[in-house]
């Protein structure tokens, strides 16, 4: 009876065990996974950085619940590579925060000190400035080889080679040796007898710092003087290390009244009219072979110049030359629309043609695109695109979508952006890309300086002055000249207005006399300081600042340096509509605020 007990609570044992192992189970397999959660960073939480070199973040990881969501966080935070300084990336996801904190320096840096071309006169002299030369952050300048010697006596280039042997690296700086008259050109005229000489000075600002007339006056820029006086008269001048030369000129045919002639050709309805003016009585003046009335002349035809032979009483000789102003009715629009995103669309026509300058972010085609619509736009002639950053040029996606494009130029080759970087992020170009193979369309990098002609309308490209990595910095600097009138836009360009001498020497190259202009558009909406000598350079009437959706820009402190040169402030954040029109004449400028692009239809 015992056994038979025994036996049955083994029995009943196991039974209760068997039931409980298998509810466990059941519910064990049943159950919810426990929820997961990772945030954290890819790479280092500090990091050192070389400057000069484009920066890449690896981001961050972000599991939530086992999906990856790092696609979620929030990145905030700019690596200014271009300058030292202690920088940050912020990533946020709901209540959940990790920093990056990045130290650009100079680690490996090799770069020249002062010009990489220097200009000496002969027999001069000058202190070589070297290198600024950093290894893993140690200074190297005194461990570079130096070699290449320079023969002040003799003319010639020379070159001189720094070499880093650390990083297999060589520098070259290459110093010109050249006489007065590759610096400093006189003109006066030798033959004609007069009472007075006019002398033009003509001096290559990259190479000489002042001069001294024969008076003793110490002049810095292009000059012309007058003498009355036969005998020699003498010029020094001094290089950019204060080297001098000195230049003797005789002059010995001052006698006689001169001949001070000029002339005005106008043309209007296909007819020209010629105006001489003189100083003197004239005794004949001739014009392709042909003797004119010496006071004015109408010719049943469009003439565009003319040179004219003239002879006065005292037998005094002189050609002249008049370009003819061709008159007729100009009518010119810039509009600046605000495409709701920072910089915005600038849309530019004559009565026949159009230009079209960036146009904002993608979501601001919604905008832009309508807008052109309602002016009745048709056709782009030329499209323009400052830089290519995407907050500027996104919405030219959508322009080649609608509208059919001539051509179409950027600062830099956008196919190849990237791998120059010379744009740093893929959504800066995709779209605009992706839009030009749809239409089979091509752009093209505009080279500097440059122009191009569309219809009344003159553009002419000036900067940038070199291509680097900072985007910005790419930047187109345009001057649209119609008409008298002068207008400039500048994307988000910052250095090259710094360099106002290659400016100023790239402009002359297009036929330009100076960079002045009657409107200049706020590069960076407003973001960006003017650099007071570019201002000067410049010296516009009116600025336009296109913030429509960054109405703190530009600061108080910046508007007070315009007020001191009494220019005129237009702000987008100040319109109603947020756009902001120019009309043109050719000589008369009107600005117009809250403007509604229905009101200018054609």
């Amino acid at each position: 009876m015992k056994k038979n007990s025994i036996l049955n609570i083994i029995i009943f044992i196991l039974i209760i065990l068997i039931i409980g192992v298998s509810v466990y189970l059941l519910i064990g397999n049943n159950s919810t996974p426990t929820s997961t959660f990772i945030f954290e960073l890819y790479g280092e939480s500090s990091v050192d950085h070389n400057v000069g070199e484009p920066y890449f973040d690896p981001g961050v990881k972000l599991i939530e619940n086992n999906v990856d969501k790092s696609k979620e966080v929030k990145v905030e935070g700019i690596v200014d590579t271009s300058k030292e300084g202690i920088y940050e990336k912020i990533y946020t996801y709901k209540d959940h925060k990790l920093t990056r904190t990045i130290n650009v320096k100079k680690l490996n840096s090799f770069s020249l000190n002062g010009e990489s071309t220097i200009y000496i006169l002969l027999n001069g002299k000058y202190d070589d400035p070297m290198v600024e030369a950093t290894y893993k952050g140690v200074d190297y300048k005194d461990k570079i080889e130096v070699n290449g010697n320079v023969d002040y006596s003799k003319i010639g280039t020379y070159t001189i080679n720094y070499v880093f042997k650390e990083i297999n690296k060589t520098l070259q700086r290459k110093v010109i040796v050249s006489d007065f008259n590759e610096y400093f050109k006189i003109n006066y005229d030798t033959k004609t007898s007069s009472k007075e000489v006019s002398i033009t000075v003509t001096i290559d600002k990259n190479k000489v710092s002042k001069y001294l007339l024969p008076s003793g006056e110490e002049k810095i820029d292009n000059y012309e003087f007058k003498i009355n006086k036969s005998g020699k008269y003498k010029f020094t001048i001094y290089d950019k290390y204060n080297n001098s030369l000195e230049r003797e000129i005789e002059i010995n045919n001052i006698n006689v009244d001169p001949l001070n002639v000029s002339c005005v050709a106008i043309s209007k309805d296909n007819k020209t009219t010629l105006t001489i003016k003189s100083n003197k009585k004239l005794d004949k003046c001739v014009y392709e072979n042909k003797d004119i009335n010496c006071n004015t002349n109408t010719f049943d035809t469009v003439i565009k110049e003319f040179n004219i032979s003239i002879t006065d009483t005292d037998n005094l000789n002189k050609t002249i030359n008049c370009k003819t102003e061709i008159i007729k009715d100009l009518n010119l629009e810039i509009h600046f629309i605000a495409s709701g995103y920072y910089d915005d669309a600038i849309l530019i026509r004559d009565d026949k043609n159009v230009i079209f300058i960036d146009g904002g972010r993608s979501g601001g085609a919604e905008r832009v695109i309508p807008y052109l619509k309602e002016l009745g736009v048709k056709k782009i002639d030329l499209m323009i695109g400052s830089h290519a950053e995407y907050d500027h040029i996104q919405t030219q996606a959508s322009v080649l979508d609608n509208f059919e494009v001539d051509k179409i130029v950027y600062p830099v080759n956008i196919y190849k952006c990237r791998s120059n970087c010379n744009c740093q992020r893929d959504e800066d170009v995709s779209q605009v890309l992706g839009a030009l193979r749809r239409h089979n369309k091509e752009a093209i990098q505009q080279e500097i300086p440059s122009m191009i002609t569309i219809g009344d309308m003159k553009m002419y490209f000036i900067a940038p002055v070199k291509l680097t990595c900072n985007n910005n910095n790419n930047s187109f600097i345009n001057i649209l000249k119609y008409g008298n009138n002068t207008f400039m836009f500048t994307g988000d360009s910052y250095s090259s207005m710094n360099n106002v001498p290659t400016l100023l020497e790239n402009a002359s190259k297009l036929g330009l006399s100076n960079i002045k202009v009657d409107m200049l558009k706020w590069p960076h909406h407003g973001n960006e300081s003017l650099p007071v000598p570019f201002l000067d350079a410049v010296s516009p009437k009116v600025i336009v600042v296109p913030n429509y959706k960054a109405p703190q820009h530009p600061s108080s402190g910046r508007q007070q340096v315009l007020n001191g040169r009494n220019i005129k402030l237009y702000r987008q954040s100040d319109s109603t509509t947020g756009n902001i029109l120019i009309t043109s004449d050719g000589n008369n400028i009107n600005y117009t605020m809250n403007v509604e692009a229905s009101k200018y239809k054609r």
